[in-house]
């Protein structure tokens, strides 16, 4: 089977909610930032983008990057 990496889209919020919980100890910001802000979310300043790793469907846990990006605030 082919391990995939896609984004996670509205559809994955249990899915992945079950995968963090399952990793309560070393997952508590990623499941406060899903909860808060979903998937998706574009407007907010502290939403995030999720990326899953899968295969045959199923979310596995892999190497983990975790790269923050600041952007500086513009002037409206």
């Amino acid at each position: 089977m082919r391990v995939a990496i896609r984004e996670a889209i509205r559809d994955d919020t249990l899915r992945l909610e079950a995968f963090l919980k399952r990793r309560m100890e070393t997952s508590m910001f990623l499941r406060s930032n899903l909860r808060t802000y979903g998937i998706g979310n574009t407007k907010d300043d502290y939403a995030m983008r999720y990326f899953l790793r899968e295969r045959g469907g199923a979310i596995q846990v892999g190497h983990y990057i975790l790269t923050i990006f600041a952007q500086p605030k513009t002037k409206e």
